[in-house]
């Protein structure tokens, strides 16, 4: 079981950081996340797909920070 995402919410000041495009913020949160999601992608590209993951992970990564300003 993969373990839960901590939510933004719980730390307002490290999403402030984020949406400001601070990068420091970012590579707190790639830290945080990023385990959680190589397991989700490793799970959703299944068996023959697996070496893709750490791709997807972090295409994923990339794509939240080009939109840093858009999340709540």
């Amino acid at each position: 079981s993969m373990p839960d995402a901590m939510p933004f919410t719980e730390n307002a000041a490290l999403a402030q950081a984020f949406r400001a495009g601070d990068e420091h913020a970012l590579t707190t949160f790639f830290g945080r996340e990023y385990d959680a999601l190589l397991a989700l992608a490793g799970r959703e590209l299944g068996p023959d797909l697996d070496h893709f993951r750490a791709r997807v992970a972090q295409s994923a990564m990339l794509a939240v920070w080009s939109n840093h300003a858009r999340y709540e």
